[in-house]
């Protein structure tokens, strides 16, 4: 039985970490060309893409902070909740077609509850790794990159073949997919959790307490923020760049297929690179690779140049994503090890939430150049910041 603990639970976070990104290809990749369709302008799609971002990554350190201090709590029903207000608001859009506000504001509660879950997941990681269950989070998000890259160049079919209602209701099926999953996951032994929770209260901290403890790390963490601003910038506003071009949602499918695809084999092996090579020097080049991303999209005058452009995406979100989550579990204390994942991620988050809103804006009122050039900027900004903070604390 203890043989079959490490394939069993790999294997079903895979499946997960696949209906999670199928979701979110849908939910996030194609908001700008669902949106358009559905009546709202580019800086309002922005403003809701940045909106579910910004209030996600104000929740999900609370989030984290009450796991930590509620380990009774299972980390699956805490994911379970987020899936199911997320399904909610999707399944009301589909089904109702409400007024324009309505929608917009169901569309952001939905994008906001997906936005929710990746800490815990995270969490549930480390949690179950510390009870001597084996869960490959290389392999995971590998998986699930495959997976989207599968999901967008087949979506941008399907949008361009049957129209963007289709979208809505592959991202339905993937988030009751995703909830099957979730709460298929085996207790964990009861001898160990009281041993975690004695030292847990020997040692957290409250939210307020981590930020002013884990300095260094914050400081980093607000330079992957830039970064992350400069990716949210670099791939949801692709339609804008490729319609002057006389390309439609087909040609973002393929792009962002062809991004998560390059970007999938190195994360696969993430698991045993991680221990070969500085986890801290990768992150330090995904934010160089980023602004030179920026400044070719800038050049970039055909499909097939932002096809090839796109591939750096291997040494952008490839380097810096999973490094993270290691990183993380370098810094912080096993008892804040929820909060510090949900810290991390959230700043993710907010740099996806600020580079959606400045994306959109900056389209509005000059061009998809001006927008990639200061994409650039910002990266450029968060490697400095990376680089000088990263070995400290």
């Amino acid at each position: 039985m203890e043989q079959s603990r490490p394939h069993n639970l790999t294997l079903r976070y895979c499946l997960y970490q696949s209906t999670f990104f199928l979701s979110c290809a849908g939910i996030f990749g194609f908001a700008v060309t669902y949106l358009l369709e559905k009546g709202f302008q580019t800086a309002e799609i922005g403003m809701m893409i940045a909106a579910s971002n910004f209030l996600s990554c104000i929740l999900q350190p609370f989030l984290g902070d009450f796991a930590d201090r509620f380990p009774k709590i299972r980390l699956t029903s805490m994911i379970a909740v987020c899936l199911l207000c997320c399904l909610l608001c999707f399944a009301t859009i589909q089904m109702c077609q409400p007024p324009l506000i309505m929608f917009g504001i169901l569309y952001t509660v939905g994008g906001l509850a997906i936005t929710l879950t990746p800490p815990l997941g995270n969490a549930l990681c480390v949690y179950y790794s510390e009870r001597q269950f084996k869960v490959d989070y290389g392999s995971g998000s590998g998986v699930g990159s495959r997976a989207y890259s599968a999901a967008t160049l087949s979506l941008g079919y399907v949008i361009a073949a049957l129209g963007t209602d289709w979208m809505v209701w592959i991202v339905l099926i993937s988030l009751c997919t995703q909830l099957v999953i979730t709460l298929g996951y085996p207790k964990a032994s009861e001898k160990e959790v009281p041993a975690r929770q004695g030292k847990c209260e020997a040692q957290r901290v409250s939210l307020w307490s981590f930020f002013l403890k884990y300095k260094y790390f914050m400081i980093t963490v607000s330079g992957v923020m830039m970064i992350a601003m400069c990716h949210s910038m670099a791939e949801n506003f692709l339609i804008n760049m490729f319609q002057p071009m006389g390309e439609d949602s087909r040609s973002v499918g393929a792009a962002l297929a062809i991004a998560s695809f390059s970007a999938a084999p190195l994360m696969m092996m993430f698991e045993k690179l991680q221990k070969k090579i500085n986890i801290m020097l990768l992150m330090r080049l995904s934010g160089i690779f980023y602004v030179l991303k920026a400044v070719l999209m800038f050049f970039a005058t055909n499909v097939w140049q932002v096809y090839a452009i796109v591939c750096l995406q291997t040494f952008t979100y490839g380097f810096i994503y999973p490094s993270l989550f290691y990183f993380t579990q370098m810094k912080i204390a096993k008892a804040d090890m929820v909060k510090g994942q949900a810290v991390v991620v959230a700043a993710f988050t907010m740099g996806t939430a600020l580079g959606s809103l400045v994306g959109g804006k900056a389209i509005d009122a000059f061009n998809f150049q001006v927008m990639i050039l200061l994409a650039g900027l910002l990266a450029g900004l968060g490697a400095i910041i990376v680089n000088c903070s990263i070995k400290k604390g």
